[in-house]
């Protein structure tokens, strides 16, 4: 939510290792309740960036979430969510289910796997490679006029 938005982010910048390779992005699916949640938040900026990032997800996904889809303009990116399956306990925590989630890929596919967060409390948690995602930048500020100067 607070990261540049996942389908303009050059996710071979954020860590050097991946630099030159595939990247897989693994969404884990805490993450789209957690998005679905900010979909009907009071916050008018929450609710309409998460109903972006829902929707973004969607179109990339249709029925199938769980298959690697690529990102538009990136076809070395793909994106898919990690659907929980009915033995999988949650952990107290989202922040922790997420931690969780990461590591459990890295055991199961020997690969390295990089956490990507805005969250310092989530990535001083997480036990494995975690890198802060940048955040966009600020629109640029309106100049304001020069105060008039005064005579007396």
């Amino acid at each position: 939510m607070e990261g540049v938005f996942f389908t303009e982010f050059d996710w071979h910048l954020l860590y050097p290792s991946l630099a030159g390779v595939p990247v897989r992005l693994v969404v884990p699916s805490v993450v789209t309740e957690e998005l679905d949640e900010l979909n009907r938040h009071r916050d008018g900026r929450q609710r309409d960036k998460a109903r972006s990032m829902l929707t973004a997800l969607w179109d990339l996904h249709h029925v199938k979430p769980g298959a690697p889809a690529s990102l538009p303009r990136r076809p070395d990116v793909t994106i898919e969510v990690l659907l929980d399956d009915g033995w999988h306990q949650r952990m107290p925590n989202n922040d922790r289910e997420i931690i969780d989630q990461a590591v459990q890929l890295y055991e199961l596919s020997g690969q390295p796997v990089v956490l990507a967060a805005c969250d310092y409390t989530q990535l001083y948690r997480a036990g494995l490679t975690a890198v802060l995602m940048p955040r966009p930048a600020p629109p640029a500020a309106a100049t304001a006029p020069a105060p008039a100067a005064a005579s007396v």
